[in-house]
C-alpha cells in the first residue's frame, strides 16, 4: 500500500478522519497528504515536533493558522477547537497528523489514528 493510499483508504475512508498527512518522523518531508492539508514547514512543524516529547509544557498548537488546544499527551497528541480536532502520532519512522470534524467523536478519532500507527510501527516504519 502506498502512503497515499493509507490517507485515502485507513484514514480518511474511516468516516472519521477528514484530511490528514504523513511526514517523516523529523517532520522534514511529507510523505503523503489530503488536499489542501498543508502544514507549515518552517513555523507549524517545529512545534508539532517539539509538543511530542515528554513533558515539553506546549498547551496548545497552531496548525494550518488555527489554534488547537492539547487536551491528552498519552500515547499521541489529542487536540481540540471547539468540537473539531486532531490526532497527532508517531511512529519509528513516521508522524501521522490526522483532523476530524466536529460531528465525531475523539475517540474515535483517535483510536483511527493510533491502530493505523501501531500497524506501521509492527510493518517497521
Amino acid at each position: 500500500m502506498s502512503w497515499q493510499d493509507y490517507i485515502d483508504k485507513s484514514l480518511i475512508g474511516s468516516k472519521y478522519i477528514d484530511k490528514a498527512a504523513i511526514f517523516a518522523a523529523d517532520g522534514s518531508s511529507v510523505w503523503a497528504s489530503s488536499p489542501g492539508f498543508v502544514i507549515e514547514p518552517s513555523k507549524e512543524m517545529p512545534e508539532i515536533i517539539k509538543a511530542l516529547k515528554e513533558d515539553s509544557g506546549i498547551t496548545s498548537l497552531v496548525i494550518q493558522g488555527e489554534k488547537y488546544i492539547i487536551v491528552n499527551t498519552e500515547g499521541s497528541l489529542r487536540l481540540k477547537k471547539g468540537r473539531e480536532g486532531l490526532v497527532i502520532a508517531k511512529t519509528n519512522q513516521a508522524l501521522l497528523i490526522a483532523h476530524h470534524p466536529d460531528t465525531v467523536q475523539l475517540p474515535n478519532a483517535t483510536a483511527t489514528v493510533e491502530n493505523l500507527a501501531d500497524y506501521l510501527k509492527g510493518q517497521g516504519y
